[in-house]
């Protein structure tokens, strides 16, 4: 019993060094999934940065309290077990609702106003955006080459140059272009991020859930621990008693000399 109460003594330190290293892991995702999200914040949907800013958050609480763990905790008092699954599950229940909340937005997210579609599309200031975009997610427009109807020509960035160029010319000539417009595909991908996220926070709630029963099985062993110490105290103090005492052992010399007595007058 001894040997499996310090195995899980051991493990729970090395998972303070686990659970800070875990916090930078999380704040770091976090942080490249906001980066992601703000990109190409004019078609990135409201209301999707929540999540990724409470992990953000919760990454840094989680590294400080994995740091105060490692040097301040040493399990060898059960106050000091409690106040570590307590600060867990409190932050285990904010990731938690976190990872339900991206979940939630990933089912709910809708496409852009078309209004707002096209003030963005229009906006010549946001031309070297759209280009960019669509060179990078190989789409074109807001829902395809038509878009560009309006204007003069449409973009080389919306030429499929992988089966548009013609060696036999001397200047490229685009024949075909994306067919598929680049407002569906900034849906996609911010789904796809907001999925991201809810996997890191299921992620580190599972690691913290297993630090969880960790503590608490070492809690339940060192209290277990305790109490044989104290009934094996109170055993050998009451033999003690019964066995070496003068006292006792003057009443008991009594009692046989009596009950010897009786005897050989009866």
């Amino acid at each position: 019993m001894a040997r499996a109460l310090g195995c899980l003594r051991y493990l729970l330190i090395a998972g303070t060094v686990v659970l800070g290293i875990s916090g930078v892991v999380t704040s770091a995702f976090a942080g490249f999934f906001l980066y992601q999200l703000n990109e190409y914040k004019q078609l990135t949907p409201e209301n999707v940065y929540g999540p990724s800013i409470v992990l953000l958050v919760l990454g840094i609480f989680t590294c400080v309290i994995g740091w105060l763990s490692w040097h301040f905790f040493d399990f060898t008092q059960k106050g000091q077990a409690i106040l570590f699954v307590t600060s867990l599950v409190i932050i285990s229940l904010f990731e938690m609702s976190a990872g339900i909340w991206a979940l939630v937005r990933h089912e709910q997210i809708d496409f852009l106003p078309t209004a707002h579609l096209k003030t963005i599309f229009m906006d010549k200031e946001n031309q070297p955006l759209w280009e960019h975009i669509q060179a990078k997610f190989l789409c074109c427009g807001m829902d395809g080459p038509i878009d560009y109807r309006g204007k003069n020509s449409v973009p080389w960035s919306c030429c499929d140059i992988s089966s548009s160029l013609n060696p036999n010319n001397d200047k490229f000539t685009c024949t075909t272009m994306y067919g598929r417009g680049c407002h569906h595909v900034m849906i996609n991908r911010t789904k796809s991020i907001l999925l991201h996220v809810f996997l890191l926070s299921l992620g580190k709630l599972l690691l913290e859930i297993f630090l969880i029963i960790c503590t608490t099985c070492y809690m339940k062993a060192f209290v277990d621990r305790i109490e044989r110490r104290r009934q094996d105290a109170l055993t050998r103090r009451i033999s003690s008693q019964v066995v070496y005492h003068p006292d006792n052992n003057k009443k008991l010399l009594d009692q046989q000399s009596s009950a010897f007595r009786t005897e050989s007058i009866e």
